[in-house]
Order: structure tokens, then C-alpha cells, then sequence
């Protein structure tokens, strides 16, 4: 056991290290550096830039690297670096990828997962097509944000100066700000379930409970009133991909088809939430004898 000390013979400072196996490793830093980990020794994969890379990931068989002046570059195996357009010329600090966006996100495809990038001056890119495109999303500050990690298909958080904590409930489209109480600079994010773990540049390390602040599902009903023969329809309005719809009656399912009167609601349950709705009375028509 214990440490063992690798140096990388790049003459540069290393900002970020990403592992995504024992013999798959990647490193980045300034003047443009990129190592690669075989297992045994670095090896020098740089692009050949003068930007300096901030953070690296490792998303769909290919390698992400960010940095100075907004730039994002991709390396594929047997082709080499690829410039991709960030939509930003701020600096960008972090890079996550994760799920496909409900909903389509920031548009592209919608194949090959979401991304997010931040950085300074409040920069967050979105993507909702792996990586090819990016978009800019308004993230409501202008302290630099210095970590993000992508939750599921539909939340992110990321965290920077100033204590900030901002948390997204529909794919960076709109962003809450929150606060870990104290103003400590914050510099990374990640995610286990419902909670988050954040770090700072004073030594603070923090567990921060997700609290994404959503809306509780609602629903459409075709007739409020049943007889015989007759039946009502109770539609989730916008299911959303991951949740999972429990009808007080039992039922499962986005859609519930019923013709027994009576008071309904729905539960939500998805990754950080249980929100139940508003109730619907379904009522039993009595039938009027005729002479």
C-alpha cells in the first residue's frame, strides 16, 4: 500500500486527471497538454495548442478536454483531435457528460447523451447530442463556476465562486441558485443518488441533499362523470423519462383508465423527488328511470 509518485515530463502544470480504468488514464494542463495512462507509463496525446486545458473527461469512446478562451476539444482513436465549437470565449473550467436530455434540451439530436461545461464569468454550455453541439444556457451569475456534473436526464448541478450551488430540473433551461451558508470558493461537484459532494479551496468539503425545487405532476381527465359502459381517462401531463407514476388506486402507468367513481391522485417518484398532485374527483352518473 501507500503512494506512489509518477511524474509526467511535460514541463507544465497539471489541472485535472481523469481515470476511466487502471490502464486508461488521462491528464491535461498548460500550454496545450494532454498524457495518456497505458498502465505502465505517460504518454504525451497533445493536440498541439497553446490553450491551456482546465479538466478532461471521458464520455462515449471518446476523450473531452477544456480550457482557455472557451475552446473544447475531442480526440477520437484513429483520427486524432477534433475542434469542437463551445459558443463561448470565457475560459471553461469543468466538463460532465451523462444522460440524454428529456425533451430534446438545447436540440442537436438528442442521441449520445447530455453535456454540460462551465466557467468563468457564469458561462454553462449545454449539449444534447454527445458533444457535437453546444449551446449557451443562462445561468443568472457572474462568479465563475468551476465544477458540474450531470445527475440523470434531466438534472445537473455545478458550483463555483462565492459559495454558489446552482441546480437545473429541465436540462440547464433554467437554473436555481442555492448556498452551502458561507462564501467559500467552491471548486468540484459530483453525485451519489440524492446527494452531492462539494469541495472548496479553503478545505471545506460539504454534503449537499439535491433538492431540485419541481413542480408536482399534473394531470388531464377526458369526463369527470362515469356510468355504464362509460369510462374516464386520467393523463400525466408531460411524464417525464425516469419517473415512475403510481395512481392512488394502485395503478402504474402515465395513463389511467378507470370507471369507478371516486378522488384521484398521482405520485410522483423520480431520482431526488416524491411530489403527488392536485386530487380529481371522478363522480358515478345515476341513472334516471323512465315511465
Amino acid at each position: 500500500g501507500g503512494w506512489i509518485t509518477y511524474v509526467i515530463p511535460c514541463g507544465c502544470d497539471i489541472s485535472n486527471i481523469y481515470f476511466s480504468s487502471p490502464n486508461n488514464g488521462y491528464a491535461v494542463g498548460t500550454n496545450g497538454q494532454v498524457w495518456f495512462w497505458n498502465g505502465t507509463v505517460w504518454g504525451n496525446i497533445s493536440p498541439g495548442i497553446s490553450n491551456s486545458f482546465y479538466a478532461v473527461n471521458y464520455w462515449g469512446g471518446y476523450l473531452w478536454a477544456v480550457g482557455y478562451g472557451g475552446v473544447i476539444y475531442q480526440y477520437q482513436p484513429g483520427i486524432g483531435w477534433i475542434n469542437i465549437v463551445s459558443g463561448t470565449v470565457y475560459n471553461l473550467y469543468s466538463i460532465s457528460f451523462g444522460c440524454t436530455c428529456v425533451g430534446g434540451g438545447y436540440g442537436g439530436t438528442g442521441y449520445g447523451g447530455a453535456g454540460i461545461g462551465v466557467g468563468a464569468n457564469g458561462t454553462i454550455v449545454i449539449s444534447n447530442d454527445g458533444g457535437t453541439t453546444w449551446n449557451n444556457s443562462y445561468s443568472g451569475t457572474t462568479y465563475d463556476l468551476t465544477g458540474a456534473y450531470v445527475i440523470d436526464s434531466l438534472h445537473m448541478i455545478c458550483v463555483g465562486q462565492n459559495g454558489i450551488v446552482l441546480t437545473t430540473s429541465d436540462c440547464g433551461v433554467t437554473w436555481v441558485p442555492w448556498s452551502i451558508g458561507n462564501t467559500e470558493d467552491l471548486t468540484s461537484v459530483t453525485a451519489n443518488g440524492c446527494i452531492a459532494y462539494i469541495t472548496g479551496n479553503s478545505g471545506g468539503v460539504y454534503t449537499f441533499p439535491i433538492d431540485f425545487n419541481a413542480a408536482p405532476p399534473e394531470f388531464t381527465v377526458s369526463n369527470d362523470t362515469v356510468c355504464a359502459g362509460s369510462y374516464a381517462t386520467l393523463s400525466i401531463v408531460n411524464p417525464k423519462v425516469g419517473s415512475a407514476y403510481i395512481w392512488s388506486n394502485g395503478s402504474a402507468g402515465s395513463t389511467l383508465v378507470t370507471n369507478v367513481a371516486g378522488t384521484y391522485t398521482v405520485t410522483e417518484y423520480s431520482l431526488c423527488d416524491t411530489l403527488v398532485s392536485a386530487s380529481q374527483t371522478i363522480y358515478q352518473s345515476t341513472p334516471v328511470a323512465t315511465i
